[in-house]
């Protein structure tokens, strides 16, 4: 069976690598606290998987009005050209 290559942006490809780095990263410091059996890499462990899990589905998440990345303090999207003068700066 053939798979058909689709096209992807490049934001989306900038996402999903995103994503795989987060994945890749909870799985570094889980194994870590497997195996050493320490309360401080357990705790760790916690504290990361539960901000990677922050950053894949609420801060990088374009559909998801909490994210600030997105949208502003008030729930409405950040304008375009607003973004373009804060990178020029």
């Amino acid at each position: 069976m053939k798979k058909s290559k689709s096209n992807v942006s490049a934001a989306e490809q900038a996402r999903r690598n995103r994503v795989f780095l987060w994945t890749v990263f909870v799985i570094v410091i889980n194994a870590l606290s497997v195996f050493t059996k320490l309360w401080i890499f357990q705790a760790l462990a916690m504290v990361g998987t539960a901000y990677a899990l922050y950053r894949i589905v609420v801060w990088d998440n374009v559909n998801n009005r909490y994210s600030r990345k997105y949208y502003d303090w008030a729930g409405h999207k950040k304008s375009t050209s607003k973004k373009q003068s804060m990178n020029s700066n």
